[in-house]
Protein backbone atom coordinates (compact mmCIF):
# COMPACT_ATOMS: atom_id res chain seq x y z
CA UNK A 1 0.00 0.00 0.00
CA UNK A 2 1.30 3.26 -1.22
CA UNK A 3 0.35 6.54 0.75
CA UNK A 4 -1.44 8.29 -2.13
CA UNK A 5 -4.82 6.73 -2.76
CA UNK A 6 -5.72 6.14 -5.94
CA UNK A 7 -7.97 7.83 -8.07
CA UNK A 8 -11.30 6.78 -9.31
CA UNK A 9 -13.73 8.50 -10.98
CA UNK A 10 -16.52 7.26 -8.54
CA UNK A 11 -14.49 6.08 -5.80
CA UNK A 12 -15.86 2.11 -4.96
CA UNK A 13 -17.40 0.68 -8.06
CA UNK A 14 -20.76 0.13 -7.44
CA UNK A 15 -22.63 2.16 -9.15
CA UNK A 16 -26.09 1.04 -7.53
CA UNK A 17 -25.25 2.35 -3.96
CA UNK A 18 -27.69 4.61 -2.37
CA UNK A 19 -27.95 5.30 1.42
CA UNK A 20 -30.27 6.64 3.78
CA UNK A 21 -29.19 9.41 4.80
CA UNK A 22 -29.36 10.80 8.93
CA UNK A 23 -30.37 14.24 7.61
CA UNK A 24 -33.88 13.69 5.97
CA UNK A 25 -34.05 10.01 5.82
CA UNK A 26 -34.59 9.58 2.22
CA UNK A 27 -32.73 7.31 -0.11
CA UNK A 28 -30.26 9.18 -2.05
CA UNK A 29 -28.61 8.45 -5.01
CA UNK A 30 -24.83 7.62 -5.43
CA UNK A 31 -25.23 11.03 -7.74
CA UNK A 32 -27.29 13.12 -5.18
CA UNK A 33 -24.79 12.05 -2.43
CA UNK A 34 -22.05 12.71 -4.11
CA UNK A 35 -22.40 15.60 -6.55
CA UNK A 36 -20.22 16.69 -8.75
CA UNK A 37 -15.96 16.75 -9.05
CA UNK A 38 -14.52 16.08 -5.30
CA UNK A 39 -16.50 17.74 -3.39
CA UNK A 40 -19.48 18.66 -2.61
CA UNK A 41 -20.97 21.85 -0.68
CA UNK A 42 -18.62 23.95 1.30
CA UNK A 43 -16.68 23.34 4.34
CA UNK A 44 -18.08 24.90 7.25
CA UNK A 45 -17.04 25.42 11.47
CA UNK A 46 -18.47 23.36 14.00
CA UNK A 47 -22.21 24.35 15.34
CA UNK A 48 -24.02 24.53 18.33
CA UNK A 49 -25.95 21.10 18.61
CA UNK A 50 -27.75 22.04 21.72
CA UNK A 51 -27.77 20.73 24.98
CA UNK A 52 -26.75 17.15 24.93
CA UNK A 53 -24.17 15.32 23.19
CA UNK A 54 -22.35 16.73 19.92
CA UNK A 55 -23.08 16.81 16.25
CA UNK A 56 -22.84 13.70 14.61
CA UNK A 57 -22.04 11.75 18.19
CA UNK A 58 -22.55 8.25 17.75
CA UNK A 59 -20.95 5.23 19.41
CA UNK A 60 -18.74 2.88 17.04
CA UNK A 61 -18.51 0.25 19.48
CA UNK A 62 -18.69 -0.55 23.14
CA UNK A 63 -15.70 1.98 24.06
CA UNK A 64 -15.39 4.07 21.40
CA UNK A 65 -17.02 7.03 20.30
CA UNK A 66 -17.28 9.78 16.96
CA UNK A 67 -18.35 13.01 17.06
CA UNK A 68 -18.07 16.30 15.93
CA UNK A 69 -16.13 19.06 17.68
CA UNK A 70 -17.70 19.38 21.50
CA UNK A 71 -18.94 22.62 22.68
CA UNK A 72 -19.44 23.82 26.11
CA UNK A 73 -22.87 22.71 26.07
CA UNK A 74 -22.02 18.88 25.34
CA UNK A 75 -19.75 19.02 28.37
CA UNK A 76 -22.15 17.89 31.16
CA UNK A 77 -23.53 15.02 28.54
CA UNK A 78 -19.60 13.73 27.66
CA UNK A 79 -18.91 13.59 30.97
CA UNK A 80 -21.55 10.83 31.83
CA UNK A 81 -19.15 8.55 29.32
CA UNK A 82 -15.77 8.92 31.29
CA UNK A 83 -13.58 9.09 28.58
CA UNK A 84 -10.11 8.68 29.56
CA UNK A 85 -9.20 9.73 25.77
CA UNK A 86 -10.14 11.92 23.16
CA UNK A 87 -8.38 11.90 19.75
CA UNK A 88 -8.80 15.30 18.19
CA UNK A 89 -8.17 15.35 14.53
CA UNK A 90 -8.17 19.06 13.94
CA UNK A 91 -5.47 21.78 14.90
CA UNK A 92 -8.15 24.19 16.27
CA UNK A 93 -7.98 26.37 19.41
CA UNK A 94 -10.21 25.12 22.45
CA UNK A 95 -13.01 26.75 24.58
CA UNK A 96 -12.13 27.17 28.10
CA UNK A 97 -14.42 25.29 28.84
CA UNK A 98 -13.49 22.92 27.18
CA UNK A 99 -9.51 22.89 27.84
CA UNK A 100 -10.75 22.98 31.64
CA UNK A 101 -13.31 19.95 31.06
CA UNK A 102 -10.39 17.47 29.36
CA UNK A 103 -7.72 18.69 31.85
CA UNK A 104 -10.06 18.13 35.22
CA UNK A 105 -11.93 14.61 34.50
CA UNK A 106 -7.84 13.96 33.80
CA UNK A 107 -8.85 12.80 30.13
CA UNK A 108 -5.75 12.16 27.75
CA UNK A 109 -6.08 14.27 24.74
CA UNK A 110 -4.14 13.81 21.60
CA UNK A 111 -4.04 16.27 18.80
CA UNK A 112 -3.29 14.09 15.85
CA UNK A 113 -4.01 16.40 12.49
CA UNK A 114 -5.74 14.96 9.38
CA UNK A 115 -5.66 16.63 6.20
CA UNK A 116 -8.90 16.95 4.37
CA UNK A 117 -9.04 15.20 1.11
CA UNK A 118 -9.92 17.99 -1.39
CA UNK A 119 -7.13 17.81 -3.69
CA UNK A 120 -5.82 14.78 -5.17
CA UNK A 121 -2.15 16.00 -4.14
CA UNK A 122 -2.73 16.69 -0.54
CA UNK A 123 -3.63 13.88 1.60
CA UNK A 124 -2.16 12.46 4.82
CA UNK A 125 -0.22 9.40 5.19
CA UNK A 126 -1.67 6.00 6.09
CA UNK A 127 0.63 5.76 8.51
CA UNK A 128 -1.25 8.70 10.46
CA UNK A 129 -4.26 6.85 10.33
CA UNK A 130 -2.65 3.58 11.45
CA UNK A 131 -0.88 5.70 14.66
CA UNK A 132 -4.87 6.99 15.63
CA UNK A 133 -6.12 3.17 14.88
CA UNK A 134 -3.27 2.25 17.53
CA UNK A 135 -4.77 4.47 19.93
CA UNK A 136 -8.42 2.84 19.21
CA UNK A 137 -7.23 -1.22 19.34
CA UNK A 138 -5.99 -0.50 22.58
CA UNK A 139 -8.66 -0.72 25.04
CA UNK A 140 -6.50 0.77 28.33
CA UNK A 141 -7.30 4.19 26.60
CA UNK A 142 -10.97 3.11 26.27
CA UNK A 143 -13.46 4.62 26.50
CA UNK A 144 -12.13 6.93 23.86
CA UNK A 145 -13.88 9.74 22.02
CA UNK A 146 -12.29 11.06 18.24
CA UNK A 147 -13.57 13.81 16.99
CA UNK A 148 -12.75 16.63 14.45
CA UNK A 149 -14.87 19.90 13.60
CA UNK A 150 -18.15 18.38 11.87
CA UNK A 151 -17.53 14.66 12.65
CA UNK A 152 -17.92 13.87 8.98
CA UNK A 153 -14.78 13.56 7.06
CA UNK A 154 -11.84 13.39 8.73
CA UNK A 155 -13.75 11.42 11.67
CA UNK A 156 -15.08 9.53 8.79
CA UNK A 157 -12.37 8.21 7.10
CA UNK A 158 -10.25 7.26 10.11
CA UNK A 159 -13.61 5.21 11.43
CA UNK A 160 -13.92 3.91 7.89
CA UNK A 161 -10.74 2.38 8.22
CA UNK A 162 -11.48 1.27 11.26
CA UNK A 163 -13.96 -0.81 10.08
CA UNK A 164 -12.18 -2.37 7.30
CA UNK A 165 -9.66 -2.74 9.92
CA UNK A 166 -12.34 -5.03 11.76
CA UNK A 167 -12.99 -6.68 8.38
CA UNK A 168 -15.86 -4.65 6.60
CA UNK A 169 -15.91 -4.32 3.27
CA UNK A 170 -15.09 -1.30 1.29
CA UNK A 171 -18.50 -0.97 0.67
CA UNK A 172 -20.09 -1.24 4.06
CA UNK A 173 -17.02 1.10 5.24
CA UNK A 174 -17.85 3.59 2.86
CA UNK A 175 -21.70 3.03 3.30
CA UNK A 176 -21.05 4.13 7.12
CA UNK A 177 -18.92 7.12 5.98
CA UNK A 178 -21.83 8.32 3.68
CA UNK A 179 -24.41 7.67 6.44
CA UNK A 180 -22.30 10.72 8.39
CA UNK A 181 -21.58 13.30 5.69
CA UNK A 182 -24.40 12.89 3.41
CA UNK A 183 -25.21 15.62 1.60
CA UNK A 184 -22.16 16.59 1.44
CA UNK A 185 -19.53 13.80 0.90
CA UNK A 186 -16.26 13.58 -1.08
CA UNK A 187 -15.23 11.52 -3.71
CA UNK A 188 -11.47 11.81 -2.58
CA UNK A 189 -12.34 10.22 0.75
CA UNK A 190 -13.97 7.41 -0.71
CA UNK A 191 -10.91 6.96 -2.51
CA UNK A 192 -8.55 7.25 0.02
CA UNK A 193 -10.98 4.78 2.51
CA UNK A 194 -10.75 2.48 -0.71
CA UNK A 195 -7.47 2.06 -1.05
CA UNK A 196 -6.72 1.82 2.97
CA UNK A 197 -4.41 -1.56 3.84
CA UNK A 198 -5.93 -2.81 6.68
CA UNK A 199 -3.76 -5.71 6.81
CA UNK A 200 -1.43 -3.17 8.48
CA UNK A 201 -2.84 -3.52 12.07
CA UNK A 202 -4.31 -7.44 11.58
CA UNK A 203 -2.13 -8.23 13.96
CA UNK A 204 -3.41 -5.88 16.48
CA UNK A 205 -7.20 -6.70 15.63
CA UNK A 206 -6.35 -9.99 15.67
CA UNK A 207 -4.88 -9.80 19.48
CA UNK A 208 -7.49 -7.67 20.82
CA UNK A 209 -10.28 -9.42 18.91
CA UNK A 210 -11.20 -6.28 17.63
CA UNK A 211 -13.25 -7.66 14.82
CA UNK A 212 -16.00 -9.14 17.20
CA UNK A 213 -16.32 -5.86 19.17
CA UNK A 214 -19.74 -4.48 18.60
CA UNK A 215 -21.72 -1.61 19.63
CA UNK A 216 -23.71 -1.28 22.81
CA UNK A 217 -26.65 -1.42 21.22
CA UNK A 218 -28.73 -2.90 17.64
CA UNK A 219 -27.14 -1.25 14.67
CA UNK A 220 -29.07 1.11 12.17
CA UNK A 221 -29.51 0.15 8.71
CA UNK A 222 -28.38 1.37 4.92
CA UNK A 223 -30.55 0.73 2.83
CA UNK A 224 -29.09 -0.77 -0.74
CA UNK A 225 -31.35 -0.61 -3.85
CA UNK A 226 -29.81 -3.83 -4.67
CA UNK A 227 -29.87 -7.41 -2.90
CA UNK A 228 -28.16 -9.68 -4.86
CA UNK A 229 -25.08 -9.10 -3.56
CA UNK A 230 -23.68 -10.49 -0.39
CA UNK A 231 -21.43 -8.88 1.79
CA UNK A 232 -19.64 -11.57 3.85
CA UNK A 233 -17.28 -9.59 6.00
CA UNK A 234 -19.71 -7.67 8.00
CA UNK A 235 -18.48 -8.34 11.53
CA UNK A 236 -17.81 -12.00 10.53
CA UNK A 237 -21.11 -12.20 9.44
CA UNK A 238 -22.40 -13.04 5.76
CA UNK A 239 -25.25 -10.28 5.10
CA UNK A 240 -27.10 -8.67 2.17
CA UNK A 241 -25.91 -5.46 1.18
CA UNK A 242 -29.32 -4.59 1.83
CA UNK A 243 -28.55 -4.82 5.57
CA UNK A 244 -25.21 -3.42 5.83
CA UNK A 245 -25.41 -1.31 9.19
CA UNK A 246 -23.77 1.43 11.21
CA UNK A 247 -23.43 1.59 15.05
CA UNK A 248 -25.12 4.90 15.29
CA UNK A 249 -26.95 4.59 19.42
CA UNK A 250 -30.67 5.00 19.32
CA UNK A 251 -32.37 7.88 21.51
CA UNK A 252 -31.17 6.79 25.07
CA UNK A 253 -27.71 4.68 25.76
CA UNK A 254 -25.97 3.40 28.50
CA UNK A 255 -28.58 4.01 31.02
CA UNK A 256 -27.80 7.64 31.53
CA UNK A 257 -31.21 10.11 32.85
CA UNK A 258 -31.18 12.74 30.14
CA UNK A 259 -28.33 12.01 27.94
CA UNK A 260 -29.82 11.58 24.78
CA UNK A 261 -28.04 10.43 21.24
CA UNK A 262 -29.15 13.91 19.36
CA UNK A 263 -28.80 12.14 15.76
CA UNK A 264 -31.49 8.82 15.81
CA UNK A 265 -33.52 8.13 13.28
Amino acid sequence: MGDKPALKANGVEDSALTVTSKDNGKAKSEQEVHGCGFESGPSRPPTPHGIGMPNNFAEVVKGIYRSSFPMPVHLSSLAQLNLKTIVTLVEEEWSPEYSAFVRDKGITSRIIPILANKQPNVFTPYSTIVEVLTILLDTRNHPVMVHCNKGKHRTGCVMACFRKAQGWTSVAAIAEYIYHSAPKTRTLDRNYIQEFDESTVADLVKKTGAQKWLPTFPPIKYTFDSEDEENPHMNGNSVKKSELATSAPPVSFHGANGLRHTNSL
